[in-house]
């Protein structure tokens, strides 16, 4: 236990640095000349970093704030890049320096090629199942697992390849079903489709913002507009067996 302390507490702390590595900075350890803690009663570090949302190390601290804080925000010095997406993790940390290493407080930020901050994201939908049905429609279920979500969706866009076989058309919505807090199973049913078209079809989530999650899961069957075959030459006749 004593190991996994010191350990923890090398992972910034410098001394024969002064403090003066970019967490040590972060975590005003060069006022202490890295000697000893400076938040004496603990607080909050926030890490950013870009690529896989769990990657094997967090990137560099970007923000601080004292015990008891509500919010947190990054340092005025760090921006953020045109078209990229920023992943961001809030961890506690102890009066004598020590820091948890959990890493489920992570959040997505993302920005457009304008610069402009996009907004949160819904989860994407879950279990997507197409399946055709007489007379030429076709069925959509889905679920949706709120789980870590950033922002809980306010419908569901449906988009297919109608227009151009093979290309799913995310312009053009087709259909689009509300969101309801804890329903389990979410339905939509297409248009008549001529009988052995082949459509592709991918769901996503929207928040109420107007934010589109950008998932390309993607599912195709073939409507069948034939219904069962006709059977000739049916008879009936009368018998006395009545068991």
């Amino acid at each position: 236990m004593d190991s996994e302390i010191i350990e923890k507490w090398f992972a910034y702390w410098r001394p024969l640095q002064l403090g003066l590595t970019s967490d040590g900075q972060a975590n005003a350890l060069t006022l202490t000349l890295g000697v000893f803690w400076a938040r004496c009663r603990g607080g909050y570090n926030l890490y950013r970093w870009v690529g896989d949302r769990r990657p094997s190390q967090p990137g560099r601290i970007v923000g601080a704030a004292a015990a008891g804080s509500l919010r947190i925000s990054s340092f005025p010095y760090v921006g953020h890049e045109p078209s990229t997406i920023y992943w961001y993790l809030l961890r506690a940390v102890g009066g004598g320096g020590v820091e948890e290493t959990t890493g489920h407080q992570i959040r997505r930020a993302e920005f457009d090629a304008d610069g402009e901050y996009v907004g949160p994201h819904p989860n994407p939908p879950r279990m997507l199942q197409v399946e055709p049905i007489l007379g030429g429609r076709i069925r959509l279920r889905w679920s949706y697992d709120p789980t870590d979500e950033e922002v809980a969706p306010g419908r569901f866009l449906i988009h297919n390849d109608a227009g151009t076989p093979g290309v799913v058309d995310y312009e053009t919505v087709v259909g689009s079903v509300d969101y309801a807090v804890g329903r389990p199973l979410f339905e939509w049913t297409s248009e008549v489709f001529p009988d052995g078209a082949r459509v592709w079809w991918v769901v996503r989530s929207e928040s109420p913002d107007g934010v589109v999650e950008d998932n390309a899961v993607s599912l195709a069957t073939e409507a069948d507009a034939s219904g069962p075959a006709v059977h000739t030459g049916v008879t009936a006749s009368r018998t006395d067996d009545m068991s």
